[in-house]
């Protein structure tokens, strides 16, 4: 059955992996021990400190749970923060046909569309929590792999550099299949992960406030919502009334 908000969300799934990778700078060596030490005397500076050697945090085995939780909140917020950002548009919109009357019925189709994608969001957020829309590549690696490389990536044209390449399914091939001119290329191998429980949920918080910040205030829309989805009115949908107005199904679609 062809759906077109479900065609629209499958499409927009795909940002799971183009927004990993469009963000990996902050995926950069979480190895961080060495130090050096001046005490200030005689104008001399003392022998650096010796590393302390890298190591799996004592409670690694619980990064992933803490990942799971973090993502599944934040997801979960998004959609809530977009479903009303897609409320109050369309009510901005229903409310402009009063001053531009001759485009009033593209107007209500847009609204009507924003509430529908709105509504489909409201339904399916579970869902989109348990499909892992939102599946960032680097942390799942951060979480779940105890030892992880370090490489470069292009992907789309652009260049990665110290990236965070986990083993499978945390080593962005999935996402570069997508790309038949992406390459990746191993700088180092088993870097110990020492990553801890605090900088792990700072790297999460980086992750989505990354998103949110490039979409501004729009959040989630431009993610949910494809400009060149919407519908044609009179081409693709049609408008109708039965007490209130409604789209009717876009054209070569079952349902929507």
């Amino acid at each position: 059955m062809k759906i077109k908000l479900k065609k629209m969300l499958l499409t927009s799934s795909l940002l799971a992996s183009s927004t990993a990778l469009s963000i990996v700078a902050i995926s950069a060596d979480t190895n961080s021990n060495a130090n050096t030490n001046n005490n200030g005397t005689g104008g001399g500076t003392t022998p650096k400190t010796p590393a302390t050697p890298p190591k799996n945090a004592d409670d690694f085995d619980s990064f992933k749970g803490e990942l799971d939780k973090k993502v599944k909140e934040n997801v979960e917020k998004l959609v809530d923060d977009t479903v009303t950002a897609l409320n109050n548009k369309a009510k901005e919109l229903i409310e402009a046909t009063k001053s531009e009357p001759n485009i009033a019925r593209d107007l209500i189709a847009k609204a009507l569309y924003y509430q529908k994608v709105a509504t489909y969001l409201q339904t399916n957020k579970a869902k989109l929590v348990s499909d892992k829309t939102f599946d960032p590549t680097y942390l799942n690696a951060l979480a779940n792999d105890k030892k992880y490389n370090l490489g470069n990536i292009t992907y789309e044209g652009k260049e990665f550099s110290n990236v965070i390449i986990g083993s499978n399914p945390n080593d962005y091939a999935s996402a570069l299949a997508k790309d038949s001119n992406s390459k990746k290329e191993v700088t180092e191998k088993d870097k110990i992960n020492d990553i801890s429980k605090d900088d792990l949920n700072s790297k999460i918080n980086d992750y989505f406030k990354n998103i949110t910040d490039k979409e501004n205030e729009n959040a989630g829309d431009n993610i949910f919502v494809n400009k060149d989805d919407l519908p044609k009115l009179n081409t693709d949908t049609e408008l109708t009334f039965d007490k209130t107005f409604d789209l009717t199904t876009p054209k070569n679609y079952s349902s929507w």
